[in-house]
């Protein structure tokens, strides 16, 4: 019974993750479309320069 309730715990926390991932990358290229990025390499560059000027 314990270990049902472990692995249902893990499934829960695996979906909120991935919920969070999803959410992250979809903002991710959303911002990409806004400024006309064409590829993830572009907006890791220029994230890692905004990052730099913090």
């Amino acid at each position: 019974h314990q270990e049902l309730k472990d692995k249902l715990q893990a499934a829960k926390e695996k979906v909120l993750r991935l919920h969070k991932q999803k959410r992250m990358w979809f903002e991710k290229m959303m911002r990409a479309v806004r400024c006309s990025i064409n590829n993830v390499e572009e907006l890791d560059c220029i994230e890692a320069e905004e990052a730099e000027e913090e």
